[in-house]
């Protein structure tokens, strides 16, 4: 084979091997062990100012014994706390089911944040299991509004507006009901 050709092969596979290497995944936001599977590990973006956050996630425990989460650190907060549902520092996950966390149930607090949070940030969580040990996740930063039904959370109603009369007073038709126009005298 001619060194041009075999240097023109090496450059078409390095190039795909490139591609692919930067081509996301479609299950790259998740974390996996033996019998864990940590998908979607995320935080808000934070205000300048804000000291804590919440982190949300679930826990797939795929094994046939209950695993607990004990302990969470980060670098980017002074401490992580494990919130459980009952006020304990565990998150019990039973054999074959999956738990979600979050600030309305079980979740890790990061206390103490050294930064704010940006949105698009990659930050790293290093979790504690009582079996698994410890596993290292990434947290995901979204935006603070990106929750399914914020945006149609914020928006209010508007209220009718009824015409006035230049003494103050609603206009009213003869029937008594306030007039849709509004005409001037």
């Amino acid at each position: 084979m001619p060194r041009s050709t075999l240097i023109l092969s090496l450059a078409r596979a390095l190039t795909v091997a490139a591609t692919l290497a930067m081509a996301p995944s479609v299950d790259a936001h998740k974390t996996e062990t033996k019998h864990l599977k940590l998908v979607h590990p995320y935080i808000k973006e934070t205000a300048a100012g804000a000291t804590d956050a919440i982190v949300s996630m679930t826990i797939h425990n795929q094994g046939r014994t209950a695993e607990r989460l004990i302990g969470a650190t980060s670098s980017i907060a002074k401490s992580a706390l494990v919130v459980g549902t009952d006020g304990a520092h565990a998150i019990e996950i039973p054999a074959g089911k999956s738990v979600d966390l979050s600030a309305l149930a079980g979740h890790i607090r990061l206390v103490g944040l050294r930064r704010p949070a940006t949105v698009y940030d990659r930050l790293p969580l290093s979790l504690t299991f009582a079996h698994a040990g410890l596993v290292k996740v990434e947290i995901m930063v979204e935006e603070a509004d990106a929750a399914p039904g914020a945006a149609s959370a914020a928006i209010k109603p508007v209220q009718p507006v009824q015409p006035v009369q230049p003494n103050g007073a609603a206009k009213t038709s003869p029937l008594g009901a306030s007039s849709a126009a509004h005409t001037h005298p």
